[in-house]
C-alpha cells in the first residue's frame, strides 16, 4: 500500500511531465507550457476549454426529447481528433475516449458525417 506522500509525489510527477511536453490549442494552435492550462485544456487566446471533449460544447445532440451525455458539456480532456459535420457545419473537434467510442459505434445518429483524424 502506498502512503499518502507516495501518491502525492506520483501525481506531482505527472503534472511536471505534462508541463514539459506542453500543449497546443486544437482550434488556434497557440502553444502553452502552463501546467494548469495543460491539465484543463484551456486556451488563453480562445478563452475556452478547447482541449476538453467537444461533446456538449461544440457538438450537441439535436434531439431534445432524450437526455444523453451530449446535452451537457463533457469535462474530460479530448484525446481523439474528429472531422465532424452537423447541421451543414463542418469542424475539427476533440472527443474523450467515451464519446469517441460512441461515434465509432454509430451511436451518434445526429451527426451527418464524422471521420477520425488519426
Amino acid at each position: 500500500m502506498l502512503s499518502r506522500t507516495g501518491l502525492l509525489r506520483r501525481a506531482r510527477g505527472l503534472v511536471l511531465q505534462s508541463d514539459m511536453n506542453g500543449w497546443s490549442c486544437p482550434d488556434c494552435g497557440l502553444p502553452t507550457h502552463d501546467p494548469v492550462a495543460t491539465r484543463l485544456g484551456f486556451c488563453a487566446r480562445c478563452k475556452e476549454f478547447t482541449g476538453m471533449c467537444a461533446a456538449g460544447r461544440k457538438i450537441a445532440c439535436s434531439d431534445v426529447m432524450s437526455m444523453t451525455t451530449w446535452h451537457t458539456p463533457c469535462t474530460n480532456l479530448g484525446t481523439s481528433a474528429w472531422q465532424i459535420c452537423q447541421d451543414a457545419v463542418s469542424r475539427v473537434a476533440l472527443l474523450c475516449p467515451e464519446h469517441d467510442a460512441e461515434v465509432r459505434a454509430g451511436r451518434a445518429s445526429w451527426l451527418s458525417e464524422a471521420s477520425p483524424l488519426d
